[in-house]
């Protein structure tokens, strides 16, 4: 398998984690949700649920729903995704970063390694404006060239203010985690190394105004490959493992683990990327199932490892055969 380079965006109570950019325009969904979809957004929303999904039909484009999680079916209707504005970031001759800000002025930040040529630039280049920093990976290539490297800039004077390994602990040129991407936690930047062809990986964090680590995501045991943190509440953010093992709520300006809640058992666990998840600012965090099952919704409670629910939605017929 290639280095995880999915698209995808997640928003959950007012904090918004892009991984990427993805298209804020849906077609209108239908009452129903499909057996078998791809998501590409999932929010909570007050006792509901907002999603976006891809059925993979040719032709069919990107539709977007609205749940109200009360029952078991649960009904949707059709949901307009809001325009999400972020930085403008591209990448100038893999030698330097331009961060734009809507029609505003341009900043170029040249680089003191190559930009990764196998990612988009949106994954490997983040912008933190409420803190005033820009982070980058660098040197990250497949061929081994490198080695992989983490730069932060100050946004207001262009300075470099530090330069590290990309993993956690040194010496990077030895590690078997060569490729990576970055995402913005809050004020903590998330570090998600894996082994390029997956589906291994191992995800760290470091404070966001000067790259100093603060531990990893999850613990050493965990795979961490294709992880999507969500924020909860406060400084609680959730994600799960690889292959959707576990679900795991985390304090990611200490770093302490708060919370691992075991998966396996309550659907098949084989597909390497996690499904996704949904937080309230009560403390619940859902899990919904991508792929087959699409739409299933496992709810936890703000403390405990028990499911609260399991819901299913309201599923469309099946399509004839061919189809």
């Amino acid at each position: 398998m290639l280095p995880m380079r999915a698209v995808v965006t997640s928003l959950a109570v007012g904090v918004a984690v892009v991984y990427g950019a993805a298209p804020c325009t849906a077609a209108p969904a239908p009452a129903c949700l499909p057996a078998t979809a791809s998501l590409t957004y999932v929010a909570g929303d007050e006792d509901g649920l907002q999603l976006c999904y891809n059925e993979d039909r040719e032709g069919i484009p990107v539709a977007c729903a609205a749940a109200v999680l009360n029952s078991s079916p649960y009904a949707v209707a059709p949901w307009t995704r809001p325009e999400v504005r972020v930085s403008s970031v591209r990448g100038v001759d893999n030698r330097a970063v331009e961060v734009c800000e809507g029609k505003g002025a341009c900043k170029t930040f040249p680089l003191g390694g190559l930009l990764d040529q196998y990612s988009s630039v949106e994954q490997v280049a983040v912008v933190n404006r409420k803190i005033g920093r820009l982070a980058v990976l660098t040197g990250a290539q497949e061929d081994g060239s490198g080695p992989p490297m983490l730069e932060l800039y100050d946004l207001k004077s262009g300075e470099r203010l530090r330069s590290r390994p990309m993993t956690r602990d040194r010496p990077a040129a030895t590690s078997d985690y060569r490729c990576g991407d970055l995402a913005w936690l809050g004020d903590t930047l998330l570090v998600r190394t894996n082994v390029c062809a997956g589906p291994g990986g191992q995800s760290w964090l470091a404070r966001g105004r000067d790259l100093r680590p603060i531990g990893l995501l999850g613990t050493a045991k965990m795979n961490t490959y294709g992880a999507r943190p969500i924020h909860v509440a406060g400084r609680r953010w959730a994600f799960l493992t690889a292959f959707s093992r576990e679900l795991v709520v985390q304090d990611v300006v200490r770093g302490k683990v708060l919370r691992v809640v075991k998966l396996e058992g309550l659907w098949d666990t084989g597909d390497e990327d996690p499904d996704w998840l949904a937080a309230w600012a009560d403390g619940r965090v859902a899990v919904v199932k991508d792929g087959d099952d699409f739409g299933r919704v496992i709810v936890f409670g703000a403390r405990g490892k028990t499911p609260v629910s399991t819901l299913e939605p309201v599923r469309c017929a099946p399509l004839p055969p061919g189809q």
